[in-house]
């Protein structure tokens, strides 16, 4: 009964330790969550998270970029159309050529954010799929009967 327990015990620690390191990704209305052991990453952890993979590392580090760049032209974007908005709401010429500009920035930004979250979680997918190939290895397992003399006998190499 107690090498049962033992065995099933040490199963369960196994089990958590290998899906400890995976990253999961969740959508809600705000925008994407990357969420690592229960805890929320942000960019910067998601950097660190992989680093140990560099094709992953590889990935991330476009992602982050992009990420940043597009945050950029839609906060330039953002600010052009919240400051004609203002003038409008205050009763002054809504500056047209401002809400333009304003448009067109966020509009060159959403293409770069788009492409940005494609490589953030092609990263996290490579860095999921090289946590599973390095916890389940496949062993070349060959089952023989051999036969010696006067014996036989069953051969099993791993």
């Amino acid at each position: 009964m107690k090498n049962i327990l033992l065995i099933l015990l040490l199963a369960i620690t196994s089990y958590t330790l290998c899906n400890a390191q995976k990253i999961e990704t969740k959508n809600t209305f705000w925008g994407t969550k990357y969420i690592q052991n229960g805890n929320r990453l942000t960019l910067k952890g998601l950097v660190n998270a992989m680093e140990p993979n560099s094709e992953a590392a590889t990935y991330m580090m476009k992602g982050k970029k992009g990420s940043v760049i597009s945050s950029v032209f839609a906060g330039a974007g953002g600010a052009c159309l919240g400051f004609a908005a203002s003038r409008a709401i205050r009763g002054e010429d809504a500056s047209w050529p401002l809400v333009g500009a304003g448009a067109g920035l966020v509009a060159i930004g959403v293409p770069i954010s788009l492409r940005s979250l494609k490589n953030i979680n092609q990263a996290i997918d490579l860095h999921n799929s090289s946590l599973a190939a390095a916890t389940t290895k496949e062993y070349d397992r060959e089952l023989a009967i051999v036969a010696h003399g006067s014996r036989i006998g069953l051969s099993i190499s791993f």
